[in-house]
């Protein structure tokens, strides 16, 4: 589960219908604090979901954050220097430790001090430094990524 105030719009999450076991990857297109006491309510992009169910909208108990590997790096566009075990994007770097954690550089503070786990959080933090550019993977990875999971249960 993702704390609602820990998403964006454009945000990559996991997502599930509502009493289903079936996951799909997809984007959160709007985001509202609840006035109950149910936490945040999301609208979930459904154009990436091959099945042609609609998600509507969820609540944040049924959305789970996507971990960040090599393949989310690639996609969003980083290359690796595989002597430095370092990924580069324009002037931003990831380091990836020997057991696969990564951390962000940032060269003032030249430092890797900020360890980061999940996909969302990388596009948080890129959004912030970049002043508003977005890391965005294509469409058709989404579909592809969603084809071969659709049978992962919850």
């Amino acid at each position: 589960m993702i704390k609602g105030n820990e998403l964006r719009i454009g945000n990559y999450v996991m997502a599930s219908r509502y009493r289903s076991n079936k996951l799909f990857l997809t984007q959160v297109e709007t985001l509202s604090k609840s006035w109950t006491d149910l936490g945040y309510t999301l609208v979930l992009n459904d154009k990436f979901v091959a099945t042609g169910e609609n998600f509507g909208s969820c609540l944040e108990k049924e959305v789970m954050p996507i971990n960040l590997t090599q393949e989310w790096l690639i996609n969003f566009g980083f290359k690796l220097n595989k002597d430095t075990s370092i990924w580069h994007l324009g002037c931003y770097q990831i380091f990836e430790d020997e057991l696969g954690f990564f951390y962000f550089c940032l060269f003032r503070l030249g430092e890797w001090h900020h360890h980061i786990e999940y996909a969302h959080t990388l596009q948080n933090l890129y959004f912030c430094i970049t002043n508003g550019e977005e890391l965005t993977i294509s469409e058709e990875m989404i579909m592809e990524f969603n084809k071969k999971i659709s049978t992962i249960k919850k």
